[in-house]
């Protein structure tokens, strides 16, 4: 996330510079996109060698999160519950892209479609 106070940008009478600020809000803005997406890109093929490893394997969303985390190298400890969010969404992401089903209760998780065997 971005601080919109470091975004906005005083005028020499004092008052809030509309303009300036609001290109601030949108560079800021495309960064912040541009960095989610480059994350999304890493994430993904994190959580599909988590899959590789465990092919068939319904596996928790917590689960999943963890180990597609501890996949990626460089994490700090201060980016990883940021990095769970991006593999939770992710994975939400491509439940409607039809790559994962999501399943709830008693032995739910994420399983990989490519995975299942038509039966």
């Amino acid at each position: 996330m971005f601080d919109i106070n470091g975004c906005v940008v005083l005028a020499t009478d004092g008052t809030i510079s509309v303009k300036a600020t609001l290109k601030n809000v949108g560079d800021a803005i495309t960064h912040f996109n541009t960095s989610f997406a480059n994350d999304l890109d890493v994430v993904g093929a994190a959580v599909e060698s988590v899959f590789d490893q465990y092919k068939g394997t319904t596996i928790t969303t917590p689960t999943l999160a963890s180990l597609a985390v501890a996949r990626l190298h460089d994490i700090q400890p201060t980016d990883w519950a940021k990095m769970e969010e991006r593999v939770k969404a992710y994975v939400g992401a491509q439940v409607a892209g039809g790559l994962f089903t999501v399943t709830k209760g008693r032995n739910g998780g994420v399983t990989r479609l490519a995975d299942v065997v038509a039966e």
